[in-house]
């Protein structure tokens, strides 16, 4: 994940990169004996491998703000508005053997199967972010956008909440360590019958990094 953010007065353009990667693969095989001469074998394998690329843009415009008490200190509100890529690659393959054992005869049947493709759309958004600085290297932040609405997919949403704290600043960058937590909801279908395609998906968990700000 990568994030990228210029500002000017009121103003801001905002970037967001994701890169997720995700496999599982498993076997096994069951034997059964209904005689001493005669046995079964089952075996099957199975491997699902996903990838997804996220990339964010929007225009942010401030349309409040309150100074703080002490220098430094305060909350503003942006509204957003722009656009969310995505990609998704998928593979799927599954190999099934089946045996049958009678006395010195072995009969043996192999099936295998596999399966892949990728999908892009756009989304369209729309969001709200609040900036709270306890102090000029404290800032709490809060975001929440809406899209989708059947443009691209039928409903995407995100909720994310963020600490940074500066802990160290040079003569070209401060840099602040960044502790929080992301949601991420889409719900896309494309096509129909075999060739139809669905994600309906929950994405959240911890965020961590370091941002640099110029």
């Amino acid at each position: 994940m990568g994030a990228f953010e210029a500002r000017n007065g009121r103003f801001a353009v905002m970037t967001d990169l994701t890169y997720m990667k995700l496999g599982i693969s498993d076997s096994g095989a069951r034997v059964r004996s209904v005689h001493p001469d005669i046995a079964g074998t089952l075996a099957a394998a199975v491997s699902v491998r996903f990838k997804m690329f996220i990339a964010e843009a929007a225009l942010a415009y401030e349309l409040v703000r309150w100074d703080g008490a002490t220098p430094g200190t305060g909350t503003s509100i942006d509204l957003y508005g722009g656009g969310r890529f995505w990609w998704q690659s998928a593979e799927a393959s599954l190999a099934l053997t089946a045996g049958l054992t009678i006395a010195d005869l072995t009969l043996r049947r192999d099936r295998a199967v596999a399966t892949s493709g990728d999908v892009t759309w756009l989304d369209p958004l729309v969001g709200l972010r609040v900036r709270h600085h306890f102090s000029p290297t404290t800032e709490l932040v809060l975001r929440a956008d809406i899209g989708g609405f059947g443009a691209g997919s039928d409903l995407s949403w995100q909720a994310m909440g963020y600490l940074n704290w500066e802990f160290n600043r040079t003569q070209s960058a401060a840099w602040s360590g960044m502790l929080g937590y992301r949601a991420l909801y889409v719900d896309f279908s494309k096509g129909h019958g075999r060739s139809r395609y669905e994600y309906d998906m929950l994405t959240h968990g911890p965020v961590v990094g370091v941002t640099a700000r110029f």
